[in-house]
């Protein structure tokens, strides 16, 4: 089976300065995407890794003061039978 790439990045969301609403927006980070790494609450930061060409989307989530694209990488995965796209 041929691998699959996607372009993946770590990010880093700050957090709007009310962070007490810190676990119903991590959970909207996840949804969007985002699998969420580390969650510094006190400081207002979230860390993970997210498919690139979501950063935009997550960017508008209510609560998020910007995102920091910190590295960008592709990310090989095998595909599946049924993922494979072969004519017949």
């Amino acid at each position: 089976m041929p691998p699959k790439e996607s372009e993946l990045s770590d990010i880093i969301v700050v957090i709007e300065d009310d962070v007490s609403h810190t676990d119903a927006l991590v959970k909207r980070l996840q949804d969007a995407g985002v699998e969420v790494d580390q969650v510094d609450s006190e400081n207002g930061v979230v860390e993970g890794t997210v498919s690139t060409s979501k950063i935009k989307e997550i960017q508008g989530i209510p609560g998020v003061k910007y995102v920091r694209n910190v590295f960008t990488y592709v990310a090989e995965e095998e595909c599946d039978d049924e993922d494979e796209q072969v004519p017949r």
